[in-house]
């Protein structure tokens, strides 16, 4: 049997304890670029208050459908993480939000890490639209994006503040069909 967790670059896994100094411990305020491409600086934490969010992320009901899971590369190192977020069961839609830490940018981790979270919520719990926003500064983000099949679906000018500026919130969106036309529906 097959590991849907598992693509040919990396795995999806849940947060663990030893991610606390690991992962976890670019939050103490030193990474402050990496923070603004993904919302905004946030204020340095200690590591007892990146221990209560790691112990609130093993609480996360695995029945439920909001998710913070790390990305791990074939080596077992974590190199980023997607989580979803604003589900809508009645009309079958969520989003999501991906990181990739800055050294591990450009190995084709966000889109495998993509295609398996949607490949999940599409055919193992029948959603049936993906949408997610991309901040204007972020080209990278918009290019990953296009390059995996989502449509620009609109832009909220002046949505989002960063680095003293407005900026415009891309928004894309991707349905199950188009999801399925592009990478069909069998785990590979």
């Amino acid at each position: 049997m097959e590991d849907i967790w598992l693509g040919t670059k990396i795995r999806l896994r849940a947060p663990t304890m030893d991610d606390l100094d690991g992962y976890f411990a670019n939050q103490d305020g030193r990474n402050t670029e990496s923070q603004r491409s993904g919302d905004r600086v946030h204020f340095p934490v200690s590591r007892e208050q990146r221990r209560e969010r790691l112990e609130g992320f093993s609480k996360q009901d695995p029945m439920g459908e909001e998710y913070f899971l790390i990305m791990e590369d074939r080596e077992g190192r974590p190199v980023g993480n997607i989580n979803t977020h604003t589900i809508d069961r009645f009309v079958r839609t969520f989003e999501f939000g991906i990181a990739v830490l800055p050294e591990h940018r450009g190995k084709g981790y966000a889109s495998e890490a993509i295609r398996l979270l949607l490949r999940y919520f599409f055919n193992e719990l029948g959603y049936q639209k993906c949408n997610t926003n991309v901040f204007d500064f972020n080209p990278d983000s918009m290019r990953l994006h296009e390059r995996f099949g989502f449509t620009l679906e609109g832009r909220l000018r002046r949505n989002h503040f960063a680095n003293g500026s407005y900026c415009d919130v891309l928004w894309y969106g991707m349905t199950r069909e188009e999801f399925q036309e592009r990478y069909g529906k069998a785990m590979t």
